[in-house]
């Protein structure tokens, strides 16, 4: 008898010290830019259905933020939580709600950044309490931390800056040319002096008599003057003057 008041004793001792719930608390923090600090959120509401989380989803943010969940398979809408969490800005752990069923799917939804989170939570055996924490980087599209997976729809990816248009020259700022370098405009010999190739020029290997030709006159060329068109008399043409250079305009 003894010893099975001893059991008994022992059991209504176990079953006291059981519970069935546990208050899930967590403590958010928020950076809105990225490279800023993390600061307290002030603007937060959370609730929670009893569902399997591979089973019911969170559409998109509108339903997050009307509190509705869908099931994956047959598109099933459910819009009333089990559990509406409690929020409590000037406290470390600003949300707090009480769970006591083995399967809950959480969700907390932040409107000033028009961000959610969500997550699955399995009851613990006789834990009354968990204190957990959110890190949310409201500038990013998603992310996980610390159990919770976060998103942001309206996330748009930073574009690169599109390349500076150069800049107008400023007026009497043209570049000069330079005078080593040929310039297109103007002919190669300005004094129209030839080389032997130009018409009207002397030639360098002339006739003796000196009579000049009317066309080119060959470089070398032998006393008979074989590019001259006389025999050293002069032609019905009027001879240039020596000391009158041509120009190719003439």
């Amino acid at each position: 008898m003894v010893v099975a008041l001893a059991l008994a004793l022992c059991t209504v001792g176990c079953y006291e010290n059981t519970v069935g719930y546990t208050i899930f608390r967590t403590a958010v923090k928020i950076q809105s830019t990225e490279g800023g600090d993390y600061v307290g959120a002030r603007d937060l509401y959370t609730y929670a259905y009893y569902v399997d989380t591979t089973e019911w989803r969170i559409a998109n943010y509108d339903d997050a933020c009307n509190m509705i969940i869908t099931n994956k398979l047959s598109g099933e809408r459910r819009e009333t939580p089990d559990v509406y969490g409690e929020m409590n800005p000037s406290s470390e752990y600003q949300l707090s709600m009480v769970i006591n069923e083995p399967l809950t799917l959480m969700v907390v939804v932040d409107p000033a950044n028009k961000v959610y989170a969500y997550r699955p939570f399995t009851l613990p055996i006789n834990l009354p309490q968990i204190d957990t924490k959110l890190y949310i980087a409201a500038w990013r599209n998603s992310h996980s931390t610390g159990g919770w997976r976060v998103v942001n729809e309206f996330y748009k990816a930073p574009q690169p800056e599109p390349d500076p248009e150069p800049e107008p020259d400023e007026p009497g700022t043209d570049p000069q040319p330079n005078p080593n370098e040929p310039n297109p405009d103007e002919p190669n010999n300005p004094d129209g002096e030839g080389d032997g190739n130009e018409g009207g020029n002397e030639g360098e290997g002339g006739n003796e008599d000196g009579n000049e030709g009317n066309g080119n006159e060959g470089n070398g060329g032998d006393d008979e003057g074989d590019n001259n068109e006389g025999d050293g008399s002069e032609d019905d043409t009027t001879d240039t003057p020596t000391d009158t250079p041509t120009t190719d305009n003439e």
